[in-house]
């Protein structure tokens, strides 16, 4: 038994009501994703649009290859497993920043991990399952890091052939799902297994297929179940009701897949593909039904951030107090709200929203939108908005904005007025 364990305090639900409070007067952040890459044992942040946002943790000296990857409910905690050394790192996560700092083991070899796959919190926060590829089972620890019971795994016999553990996901019914990577020695199948906790034994949920060789992420929303497989280079679905295949979906030809999870923006899934060599894969988005969106990609390595996407993760949304005249939500208000707002002036329909630029809720686009802007205005990035002084170029900026602005309502005036004088004439006449 490792001999660091932790103190941590579940969040109380006065806390709980106050957050719930802050999101009716709040709008949502969007979310960011964490990319585990284990070739350079770090974890990278990203938008949920796929743009690299900065390094969170580089951890040479404790991570040896990082495959998973899992956030404390709260947001305070990342962790971090790692395959060569057998270890799951516990890190203090800032979601502010997107940074981890004070890393410290939480559970090692003396644990029971061996070659440690994927991370997976309990529905109820108090559990944490590791799963090993190593061939000891699904380690669970409580959250202070001491083990919660007996490794989960296939009873004898099955267990002398089906022992490689790697995806994680809980059933809707409050089942662990476990993926079973890949039959021994035989090294051609792989299956799902299932159990309801406490209990450790696993049972068959689908049985083992060649499509499955492999088997790695598991994916589950509404009444599915998603599985990459590795070596079949395949995704594939199944019914959660029974674990039977879905024969309308499939996903195949990919160049080794990994993880899996929903798209930050809750359009479809994003697919890890490892790629043939590396720095050949990427972070694919289809929809629900197989089907790529847009171009199929999320995000491509390098430019600073991943080389290989072996896990990753969506940091949630966090509430965050609305900024006018920020018509695109980036929170700065600057020259692409602008570009939003002149693109739909003059809409009156009654129906025009924040992100078209209705800055003052009165479902129209029009002038008191521009200076509800021009009032916001961002003259630097890294400034907050209390603080933020226009430089003498952002000032003339905005002043020219507004008198081109002067100008093209007065431009639309005149030409309103015409149509109008001229419906008239024609109507005397």
């Amino acid at each position: 038994m490792h001999s660091r364990r932790f103190n941590l305090i579940a969040p109380t639900l006065a806390v709980i009501a106050l957050s719930v409070l802050a999101l009716s007067t709040s709008r949502l952040q969007a979310a960011d994703v964490l990319v585990a890459d284990r070739l350079s044992n770090s974890v990278y942040r990203y938008s949920q649009t796929g743009t690299l946002l900065n390094t969170v943790v580089t951890d040479n000296a404790n991570i040896n290859q990082a495959t998973g990857l899992s956030l404390s409910p709260d947001l305070q905690h990342l962790y971090v497993s790692s395959f060569n050394n057998a270890r799951v790192m516990r890190y203090d996560y800032n979601a502010a920043t997107g940074t981890a700092t004070n890393g410290v083991i939480f559970a090692d070899g003396s644990d029971g991990l061996a070659n440690p796959s994927q991370i997976l919190f309990s529905d109820d926060s108090q559990t944490i399952y590791v799963s090993n590829l190593g061939g000891t089972g699904v380690a669970r620890f409580n959250l202070d890091g001491t083990l919660a019971g007996a490794p989960v795994a296939f009873p004898a016999p099955i267990n002398a052939e089906h022992f490689q553990f790697s995806g994680l996901a809980l059933h809707p019914n409050g089942d662990l799902l476990v993926g079973d990577f890949q039959s021994f020695p035989s090294g051609t199948h792989g299956a799902i297994g299932r159990v309801d906790p406490p209990a450790a034994d696993l049972s068959y949920f689908v049985n083992p297929s060649t499509s499955l060789n492999g088997a790695s992420g598991l994916l589950v929303h509404d009444n599915y179940l998603y599985v990459t497989g590795m070596f079949a280079g395949t995704i594939r679905r199944f019914n959660l009701s029974d674990g039977s295949a879905d024969s309308t979906f499939g996903v195949a030809g990919l160049a080794f897949p990994q993880g899996l999870m929903l798209a930050p923006d809750g359009n479809g899934f994003i697919a890890g593909i490892l790629g043939f060599a590396n720095g050949l894969g990427h972070m694919a988005h289809y929809d629900f039904n197989g089907a790529l969106i847009g171009d199929g990609v999320f995000a491509t390595p390098g430019g600073g951030g991943f080389t290989e996407p072996t896990a990753f993760v969506t940091v949630p949304n966090q509430a965050v107090e609305p900024i006018p005249g920020d018509f695109n939500g980036d929170q700065l208000v600057n020259a692409a709200d602008l570009g939003i707002w002149r693109v739909n002036f003059g809409n009156s329909s009654g129906s025009a929203t924040v992100a078209m630029g209705d800055a003052d809720g009165n479902g129209r686009i029009d002038g008191a939108d521009f200076l509800v802007w021009q009032r916001h205005f961002t003259p630097a990035a890294a400034a907050p908005l209390s603080q933020a002084v226009p430089e003498p170029h952002a000032l003339v900026l905005v002043s020219l904005a507004g008198l081109g602005l002067r100008r093209f309502i007065r431009r639309r005036e005149r030409v309103r007025l015409q149509r109008s004088h001229g419906s008239r004439r024609a109507l005397v006449g």
